[in-house]
């Protein structure tokens, strides 16, 4: 098994990077340094040796799995093993994964839907690309390529079906190599072969599972993008090396490396039409080693880097308007290699090696205690109504910056003070979010929304609700004329008449009528209470027999006749017929009931309806040159309701047009007309 001396360590970094002086220190007698136990406060990062015996952590790499626990592969330079650390949420476990030969340089990790990692590394013995995965309950190792001097600069991702794709380094041809698992075998090709490429590649995958690569392109920042069908590679920058890559939300590329020129940090951003470069920091000499790029929630991108003088592990943040910065390690050592990751609350997590006297891998991490934001409560009309309808409200665009609960209290109207505290503007009218609420009358309604998070922070907005004011409507009828109709009979004794009574040709009373001996006004035939309607037509037919009556000796008598009506307003008519024995002529009696009727006092009904609390002034025209006027005060009530009958005689007979016009208080009105006919 072949050992690495410092001197050769030293010498193979000399060839990579050109013009950059690293130094290592290595001591297999040198003791680790602890770190003092004590948890810092919130706020702070917090950093720990998670593996000190030895010349442990190079090339180390983190991913984090579905409880934002780190999970880390590295190298354990002083047994020449893979080894692999894991936090399982109050210690760490280490286990040597791959201990055969001289194994486990160059390592990159990714985590499972299951939690379980897979880790792509270096064979130093037989210069083999290696790919090892935890089943459940042992490490499945295998070798992915095995021909020539192959895998350094490495990236394992998985995809959507948790198959591992790999871009890496291929040291003997000098190419760019990715290998991908279908599901069944190893496919292999070569991405990019023009000079000596592929040093310090970075992979990310996109939404369609397209591999997307940065990498070192004989000193410049290439990248290379599958399209579905080929590999479309450019190059972004000059003077590049130690790229590393994430993709945001839209698959844009964000790339951060190191400008050997000009020796600093550097990024690089696909707009979506070309790259957006910018110089991150450049203080320092030589700033920017090794950076490892992340993207949080927002897209925005996060960096961690090794600053060679002086010594500094150092994390960049880009806040959307301007980067920040913050020194992660500053002991006076190197701090090499470091990999970052956020968690779900955008927390950053970083493994690196510390490469003092004794090399140690170390894990910083930081959580950042955000004061709690109050709520943003955003009011909104899904529907304005008129008076008297639903207005729809929406407050569902409200949010809590932490995700809390919310609750909503709606105030509809800014000039009332229903709950009587001196503020018109806190009335809980309506919780939810999206209420519903009627208004009574048309106006312009300044709205205030409450959301209060679950913490009790709140906050507030308005919106303004115009209603529109509805006309009443109305309608106009001439109400049934109620009639009692009798029959009377007086003259000859014995005789007798048979009555029909008909309401449009419909048998509505008949009867039989008999005069006896005594007075004709206690031989009166009450036939019916009428409720005449002045569009139906009434009629009488009344027969008089007095071949078969008893023998009375009057052959010549006559029968006089009254067909009488009585109003409710005690106004009568009497339509009257003779009937006479020596008359045939004279034994039908039919009559028009409705003529008698028409020329009474008719009574109309004005039903009016407003959905809101108008006052309403009724402007009656009985079509005869007279009129009545009529205020109705609202108390506040809605919707409105009224029913108003008016009486009226008519001077004679013609066509008389009836109009009754009811006028609100906003302006609005309504009309209904009805033709009468007096003969």
């Amino acid at each position: 098994m072949r050992k690495e001396t410092a001197g050769t360590m030293i010498g193979n970094l000399s060839k990579i990077v050109v013009s950059l002086n690293i130094v290592l220190s290595l001591s297999v007698m040198a003791v680790p340094q602890i770190l003092d136990s004590e948890p810092a406060l919130a706020g702070d990062w917090r950093i720990e040796i998670v593996d000190s015996p030895g010349n442990v952590g190079m090339y180390p790499y983190l991913a984090l799995d579905s409880n934002d626990h780190p999970h880390i592969s590295y190298h354990d330079h002083t047994n020449e093993d893979l080894k692999y650390a894991r936090w399982d949420g109050s210690s760490w476990n280490l286990e040597a994964v791959d201990t055969e030969g001289e194994t486990g340089q160059r390592t990159s990790i990714d985590i499972d839907g299951n939690d379980h990692p897979h880790i792509a590394y270096h064979d130093e013995d037989d210069g083999d690309l290696k790919y090892a995965k935890w089943t459940g309950t042992n490490w499945s190792i295998e070798i992915v390529d095995s021909n020539g001097t192959t895998g350094f600069d490495k990236t394992i991702v998985l995809d959507s079906n948790e198959h591992p794709h790999i871009a890496y380094h291929d040291y003997i041809n000098a190419d760019l190599k990715y290998a991908k698992w279908t599901g069944t075998n190893w496919s292999i090709e070569t991405v990019d072969s023009e000079g000596r490429v592929g040093e310090w590649s970075s992979m990310a995958l996109d939404s369609n599972d397209y591999p997307h690569i940065s990498y070192d392109a004989r000193h410049k920042f290439s990248y290379a993008r599958w399209t579905g069908s080929s590999w479309n590679i450019e190059t972004v920058d000059l003077n590049a090396v130690w790229t590393s890559i994430a993709l945001d939300s839209n698959d844009f590329p964000h790339v951060s490396y190191f400008d050997s020129l000009n020796i600093s940090l550097k990024y690089a951003k696909w707009t979506g039409s070309g790259w957006n470069i910018e110089t991150v920091d450049s203080s320092g000499q030589s700033v920017g080693w090794w950076s490892s790029i992340a993207l949080d929630s927002h897209d925005c991108p996060r960096i961690a880097y090794y600053t060679e003088v002086p010594h500094l592990l150092r994390y960049a943040k880009w806040t959307g308007s301007n980067w920040t910065f913050e020194i992660v390690d500053d002991e006076y050592e190197a701090s090499w290699w470091p990999s970052l990751a956020l968690d779900n609350n955008n927390n950053p997590h970083i493994a690196y090696l510390h490469a003092g006297i004794a090399w140690d891998l170390r894990y910083a991490t930081k959580t950042v205690v955000i004061e709690n934001m109050p709520p943003v409560a955003i009011a909104e009309i899904d529907e304005e109504g008129e008076e008297g309808s639903p207005t729809r409200f929406n407050g569902s665009g409200s949010y809590d910056p932490e995700g809390g609960i919310l609750a909503y209290s709606w105030d509809f109207d800014a000039s009332v003070d229903s709950d009587g505290d001196g503020n018109y503007t806190n009335d809980m009218d309506a919780t939810g979010a999206t209420p519903t609420h009627i208004y009574s009358d048309n106006a312009t309604y300044t709205i205030t929304l409450r959301v209060i998070d679950d913490t009790g922070q709140w906050d507030i907005d308005t919106c303004v609700a115009t209603v529109l004011n509805v006309p009443p409507t109305v309608e106009l009828r001439v109400l049934p004329i109620q009639a009692n109709v009798s029959l009377r009979i007086a003259g000859e004794k014995w005789h007798d008449v048979s009555v029909e009574l008909y309401e449009d040709d419909i048998l509505v009373a008949e009867g039989t009528l008999t005069r006896y001996p005594g007075s004709p006004n206690d031989q009166t035939l009450d036939l019916t209470q009428l409720l005449v309607g002045i569009s139906n037509g009434y009629s009488a037919f009344i027969r008089y027999t007095p071949e078969d009556d008893p023998v009375n000796g009057q052959p010549n008598g006559a029968n006089p006749c009254w067909i009488i009506m009585r109003f409710t307003d005690q106004e009568e008519v009497r339509l009257h017929h003779t009937f006479n024995v020596q008359h045939p002529e004279t034994y039908v009696w039919e009559v028009d009931l409705t003529l008698a009727i028409l020329p009474n006092s008719l009574t109309f009904e004005g039903v009016v309806f407003d959905p809101g609390a108008d006052h309403l002034l009724f402007h009656w025209d009985f079509g005869d040159g007279t009129g009545f006027h009529k205020f109705h005060r609202n108390n506040g009530t809605f919707p409105v309701h009224i029913e108003e009958t008016r009486s009226h005689l008519y001077p004679g007979s013609g066509t008389y047009i009836v109009t009754l016009t009811v006028e609100d208080d906003d302006g609005g009105s309504g009309h209904d007309t009805i033709s009468i006919v007096i003969p």
